[in-house]
């Protein structure tokens, strides 16, 4: 709807509107109208743009159709509210998690393996569920979707198949978290860089690499001991 409203001068403008400024600029001025038509938009919002850029969209010709321009910028005004309350859950959201984790010994035990953040944590947890539910580490990384599933042929059997049933959100979790520890541990960007060094795909290391911490996980959830 933005684009609608601001023309191709929104890709100059579209990363503003994920920042708490940038949206109450365009609730301010859904369309290039409200912005033009402002007399004192110098003072309001006067570091949401840079002078090149108030300029630039000055310049710019106004919608000319009041009907249709009215009812655009009442839909923006309208979700730009709905975006700032769910912004606001998702703040209380993130508080109760974080006093659950405080809370929870099984959490603290995750978050001491490079790479789990709260976030990683509580997903884990609630996906997880019972860790004895997993007879070994390999059951639960086929949950994750992160072995391949054996495929058979009569007296033949390969393994490669791609699984069809498995948990999607575990999958993303351990491959973020993959993706967070090739940053913050040595250890991890050096099994990364080795399957890289075996011509392995970007994506595919880090599909490794989340494999290897799905028996980190197993293995702290079982035993109940912080990770060395």
């Amino acid at each position: 709807m933005l684009s609608e409203s601001y023309g191709y001068w929104y890709d100059k403008l579209k990363k503003k509107v994920h920042t708490k400024k940038g949206r109450a600029f365009f609730k301010k001025y859904p369309s290039i109208n409200a912005f033009c038509q402002d007399k004192g938009r110098e003072e309001s919002f006067s570091s949401s743009l840079t002078q090149e850029e108030k300029e630039s969209l000055l310049s710019q010709k106004p919608w000319a159709s009041e009907i249709y321009l009215e009812s655009l910028e009442w839909q923006i005004r309208f979700l730009l509210e709905k975006i700032e309350l769910l912004e606001g859950k998702k703040r209380e959201l993130g508080k109760k998690i974080e006093q659950y984790l405080k809370e929870n010994a099984e959490a603290q035990l995750l978050q001491s393996i490079p790479g789990v953040g709260p976030v990683s944590a509580a997903t884990l947890l609630s996906e997880i569920k019972e860790i004895e539910r997993f007879p070994n580490e390999g059951k639960l990384a086929a949950y994750c979707g992160l072995v391949p599933c054996l495929r058979k042929s009569g007296k033949m059997k390969a393994r490669g198949a791609k699984r069809k049933y498995y948990n999607r959100k575990l999958k993303g979790t351990f491959f973020n978290i993959a993706f967070t520890a090739i940053r913050v541990n040595p250890i991890a960007r050096s099994y990364y860089e080795k399957k890289r060094r075996e011509g392995k795909t970007h994506r595919k290391a880090l599909l490794c690499l989340a494999r290897q911490y799905v028996k980190i996980v197993y293995a702290v959830l079982r035993k109940k001991q912080k990770f060395n």
